[in-house]
């Protein structure tokens, strides 16, 4: 008798201590206790950049454009996202000697961390981390500078500046991973949430292979889909006249051979958008090299079409894609030279006034322009600067170091050849 209830009083025990540990788990990994949430890897994947080609842009006018792009604390606090843009160039690791540019580290709390979040403004904005009525997310609103400007973009921004999925998110209400609200973009996904370019990147960064999940209103949901509504509508081209959507489909292309998260048919119909694309692009350049608001149209625009701020947006993003994308989707060879000297050129002589207004445009430049070289912006910043290592001794960001080939590209090799 004794002997079972010892048993009992055991078995009681584990009772209790398993329903500590659930009720604990369940905080910790709220999205695995969703009902058809998708499943997610246990890291990231993120691409790659193909190509290192010192005539695209010299270590030298790099690290001054990457200088430029420092993040000055504002006074009143800072913009949510040009803070997100900052993150992702940098990443949670950069620590600058100037008190006056803020910390990856710090950039990282002020997004992740509802308690410290509202310390870093003159006067407390509402809370950017949504958890409450069964809902998480982050609170988007493009008129609001202490709001996310775009559907899941700062989780993507997140993943791409290296944060972890087991990361720490602190709520108003508790501490979560940024798993979580990775699955909660995915399952809360709506055809009519106008923005999609990011939930299709954050698709592609974590899931490990093809699956079917539900959405919030019982839909069913996979890759191919997302990918076709990046395909829709020509007509009206995105965020960024159409630049992510393109980012998003080189992407998923690189992704396809690991895990295959898109059908053969719908591979193809990317491939087939994205040379496409890369036949305007080599029509509609401007004689400078800009890219345009207008590029999509082939038409050849004029030396004023576009502002200065428009067209660094447009050419930024381009070349920022591209720097990922396969030789045989690139335009020809010349064009990106072009691009890239333009870019340089209006970077380092646009004002502090053109920098403050359109900052992340800038960073998306400076990002463009540090994939070119194959290397990692930080890393490289931080070597310059020091200089004490040369950028060939930083880890490579690609399996081999290559310039664009094929048609329309001059076919050769060239080994990083810069010192410092």
């Amino acid at each position: 008798m004794q002997r079972w209830n010892l048993v009992s009083i055991c078995v009681a025990q584990l009772g209790v201590l398993a329903a500590l540990y659930f009720g604990q788990a369940r905080d910790d990994a709220w999205a695995r206790s969703q009902p058809g949430s998708p499943a997610i890897a246990k890291d990231v994947w993120l691409p790659k950049p193909h190509y290192d080609d010192p005539d695209i842009v010299s270590y030298e006018r790099l690290f001054k454009i990457l200088e430029r792009c420092r993040f000055r604390r504002k006074e009143g606090g800072p913009n949510i996202d040009s803070l997100e843009h900052a993150l992702r160039l940098w990443g949670p690791e950069a620590e600058f000697d100037d008190p006056e540019i803020m910390s990856g580290k710090e950039m990282l709390a002020i997004l992740t961390d509802a308690r410290q979040f509202p310390y870093a403004f003159k006067r407390s904005p509402p809370p950017l981390i949504i958890d409450a009525n069964g809902r998480l997310d982050i609170r988007v609103d493009p008129h609001d500078p202490h709001a996310s400007l775009h559907h899941d973009h700062l989780i993507a921004c997140l993943l791409e500046a290296g944060v972890g999925l087991d990361e720490p998110v602190y709520t108003p209400a508790r501490r979560l991973v940024v798993r979580d609200f990775v699955v909660s973009a995915l399952s809360n996904f709506r055809l009519d949430q106008g923005e999609y370019e990011w939930t299709t990147l954050l698709a592609t960064y974590t899931m490990p292979g093809p699956q079917l999940w539900r959405t919030e209103g019982n839909r069913r949901l996979n890759v191919d889909l997302l990918a076709k509504r990046l395909l829709r509508a020509t007509d009206n081209l995105g965020v960024c006249r159409g630049t992510h959507r393109l980012a998003a489909m080189v992407a998923l292309l690189l992704c396809q051979p690991e895990k295959k998260l898109l059908s053969p048919q719908v591979c193809e119909l990317i491939h087939a958008h994205l040379r496409d694309v890369s036949d305007r692009l080599a029509r509609s350049q401007r004689e400078d090299g800009a890219w345009t608001p207008a590029w999509y149209t082939c038409q050849k625009p004029g030396k004023q079409d576009g502002t200065l701020i428009e067209n660094i947006l447009v050419t930024g993003h381009h070349l920022e894609w591209l720097s990922f994308a396969p030789a045989e989707l690139l335009p020809p060879r010349q064009c990106i030279l072009r691009a890239a000297k333009w870019l340089q050129k209006a970077c380092l002589q646009a004002t502090d006034d053109h920098w403050q207004s359109g900052y992340s445009f800038f960073t998306h430049a400076a990002s463009a322009l540090a994939n070119w070289r194959s290397v990692r912006p930080a890393q490289f910043y931080f070597a310059y600067h020091a200089k004490r290592v040369k950028p060939e001794q930083l880890p490579s960001r690609t399996g081999h170091v290559s310039v664009p080939t094929g048609p329309g590209h001059e076919q050769r090799r060239r080994p990083i050849s810069a010192r410092l």
